[in-house]
Formats: structure tokens, sequence, C-alpha cells
């Protein structure tokens, strides 16, 4: 039914989208070139810049990423299943900063894992246990800003956690916010569609159609948890 409606095309900044059928740019061929990938990494760099500006950027020392990440994984990650393990911790480690690991991405993570460990060091406030986490998250809105002018799948990740990150400080609205920007992004990029096609014609890896179908899943987990948070199922 998908396919007789519309379809996945490689667009904006070399990413795959869906169009239906009533667009005009199903219609259209598929293109994909260096100058869209440049515009995203702009957009990357471009947020960095503005963090730092706006005196954002968080120093951290060189065991503290470690220890949130395994926080992460331990806590968050087995019941929001929103990105591939394997595949974000090779280009974690490897700084191959690009489709599974971003500097976005990294802070939503630890935004979010921060509200489990007990270092003072990761509190806005000292004594302050709510605060934790908050340098990291307000980096993440400065970077997202940028960064959702030309999405990606890990762009879609780091929304959904920064969903979860207003939610557990019981800021509903903009929970709301950003769970409903990652499911719209999740949308136009075709998240929801099956991509084997694409992948046996070689357009896209056998990884990438796993993490489009893994971030899709998250994203459809993500929407009913909100409809919890919602004034009128109160």
């Amino acid at each position: 039914m998908t396919g007789m409606t519309g379809c996945l095309r490689i667009r904006d900044h070399a990413q795959l989208h869906f169009f239906g059928a009533q667009s005009s740019h199903h219609l259209v061929h598929d293109f994909s070139n260096s100058d869209e990938i440049r515009h995203i990494v702009t957009l990357q760099q471009n947020g960095l810049l503005a963090v730092e500006r706006l005196g954002l950027n968080v120093s951290l020392p060189i065991a503290l990423p470690t220890h949130l990440l395994e926080l992460y994984w331990r806590w968050q990650h087995p019941s929001t299943y929103l990105f591939h393990k394997k595949l974000f911790c090779e280009a974690f480690q490897n700084r191959t900063y690009g489709k599974y690991c971003t500097p976005l991405l990294l802070s939503a993570i630890f935004a979010l894992a921060s509200r489990f460990s007990d270092r003072p060091e990761l509190r806005a406030m000292a004594n302050d246990t709510e605060t934790a986490g908050q340098a990291f998250f307000e980096q993440a809105k400065v970077l997202f800003l940028h960064e959702s002018q030309a999405p990606t799948v890990a762009t879609i990740q780091a929304a959904a956690l920064m969903s979860l990150r207003a939610l557990s400080d019981g800021h509903e609205a903009l929970g709301w916010l950003y769970g409903r920007n990652a499911t719209r992004m999740a949308l136009n990029l075709g998240l929801n569609i099956d991509c084997s096609p694409w992948v046996a014609a070689g357009v896209i890896s056998e990884d990438d159609a796993e993490v489009r179908k893994i971030t899709w899943w998250g994203c459809v987990y993500l929407n009913k948890l909100v409809l919890f948070f919602e004034p009128h199922n109160a």
C-alpha cells in the first residue's frame, strides 16, 4: 500500500525521505552528493560554535564519558531502545562522529545518564541532585536547533532522549515538543517504511537499515509513553 501511495527517495541532505503520491518529489530522480553531506557537517559545526559563544560547552574529565555511557547502557538503554549499541560504540571509540554518533546525540545521552549518577560534578548545583545533567541538556538544546534544520537519524534519536529528559524534569510541554519532533522527523525520513529494496540495490547498508528500524520502533514506544503525560490522561 505504501508503494502505491508514495515512496522513499534520497533527497535533502543525502537522507532517505518519504514522499507521498500527491507530492511531485516522488517523481524526480534521486540524488546524493558531497555538498549535502558537507551541509550537515556545517550545521553541526555551527551548533558547536553557538555552544561555545553561549558559554554552554561542558568540559569532561577523561573517565566521565565512560562512566555516563555505562550508566546509560545499564539503566536507560534496555527500556528505551533507540539506537544500535555496537555501531554507536564503534563510532564513539573511533571518534568518527557522523551517522551513528554525533555531538548532539552524546549531549542527549549524557543529559539523561547523569540522572543515574551520584557524582556532584555533574550537577549545576552540587547539593541539588535534580540539576544533574542540566548543563548537557542546555548544550543539547542549542545543538538541536542547528541539526534539526537537516535532520538525520541521529537527530531523531537525540530528540527522543531529550523528550525523556524533559519529562524527567517535570517539564511535560517540552517533553511533548521533543517527542513529537522525533516522531515527525522519523516520518519525514521514512523510518516507518520497509527499506529492504534499497539494501538489495546497494543504496544503503544493512546496518543503516537496522538503525532506521530500531529508531522507528523506539519512537513508537516513546509516542505511547508521552501519551501518559498528556493532561487529558492525568
